[in-house]
């Protein structure tokens, strides 16, 4: 997608929300992307605003009241890791969707540490991210917190024992059906438990 000059103001996607209605940040450096996720994100309901890296969108986050963050990977100045990171060291725990152009499993597993709620890849965000949205916004900042406080361990579970190859079928087939990390976390560790007792019995 084409680099706009300047970035559009933030706004709602959509005229006549209702009051108290949430509010979302995007955040991506591709401009047409962030015109395209509003537009996915006009059933929500809820108010978007936009920002072009993740220093731009620590400043918001630290001005304005955010119920959930979009936020593409990798970006110039601070990208989305960097971002979510500042946040959680902020203890600011507003559910976070990461966009990634292609598949990175290490950095997926960073965003588990963080405790992104989901992973959507862009050339499937239009199919996933008004239901990953709505999940998100459900769940909220208590879940993520919880997620974040849990990370660690998941983290360090998962890196042990789970083989690269066995690792990128199940990611994959997570990402085809936009489930959210605590999912695809709670799989892997149950298929890999499941491998073990296999083992034991044979």
């Amino acid at each position: 997608m084409s680099k706009k000059k300047n970035l559009p103001d933030t706004k709602p996607a959509k005229e006549g929300l209702a009051e108290g209605a949430q509010t979302i940040l995007i955040v991506d450096d591709d401009l047409d992307l962030l015109d395209y996720v509003a537009e996915c994100l006009e059933p929500v309901g809820a108010r978007v605003l936009r920002a072009a890296d993740g220093k731009e969108a620590l400043e918001i986050c630290m001005s304005e009241k955010v119920d959930l963050i979009i936020s593409d990977i990798t970006m110039p100045n601070v990208d989305g890791l960097e971002f979510v990171g500042m946040l959680r060291d902020r203890n600011d725990f507003t559910p976070v969707i990461m966009l990634s152009g292609h598949e990175d499993h290490e950095k997926v597993r960073k965003a588990w540490k963080l405790g992104a709620f989901s992973y959507v890849e862009k050339l499937v965000a239009g199919q996933q991210i008004v239901k990953q949205a709505a999940a998100a916004l459900q769940s909220g900042r208590e879940f993520t917190a919880e997620k974040y406080l849990a990370g660690s361990n998941m983290y360090q579970t998962v890196s042990i024992s789970l083989d690269k190859q066995f690792y990128r079928e199940v990611l994959a087939n997570c990402l085809d059906t936009g489930v959210s990390m605590q999912t695809l976390v709670d799989r892997l560790l149950r298929e890999h438990m499941q491998r073990i007792e296999t083992k034991k019995s044979a």
